[in-house]
């Protein structure tokens, strides 16, 4: 996933996020972008507007979700998990934890 989902919305990457400002963010950006905003422009503007309209979704629906948004935080820590995987291995475990509170603690 692209880095981009978070500044998008809010530079500051934090797993705990204000559903209500989310969707503030997502409105206000969509608003910029929605490709009926460049029907009669060129094509090339309505191509990329269509582009970064559903980028924006696409990263609102990783935000919105806690589980896709804790997967995309660990992600961009390095750190690839699935639904499917368990946290058995313990050093895994810790390094989770310690990347979860280093980002709570930058907030």
């Amino acid at each position: 996933m692209l880095r981009m989902h978070e500044d998008n919305f809010d530079p500051t990457p934090t797993f705990d996020i204000n559903p209500a400002d989310l969707r503030r963010g997502f409105l206000r950006l969509q608003q910029r972008v929605h490709p009926d905003n460049y029907g009669a422009k060129d094509q090339q503007e309505y191509t990329y507007a269509q582009q970064q309209s559903s980028l924006i979704n696409k990263a609102y629906q990783v935000l919105k979700d806690p589980l896709s948004r804790a997967q995309y935080m660990l992600q961009l820590n390095g750190i690839a998990i699935t639904e499917s995987e368990s946290l058995e291995d313990p050093k895994l475990l810790m390094e989770i934890l310690d990347t979860r509170e280093r980002l709570e603690e930058a907030t």
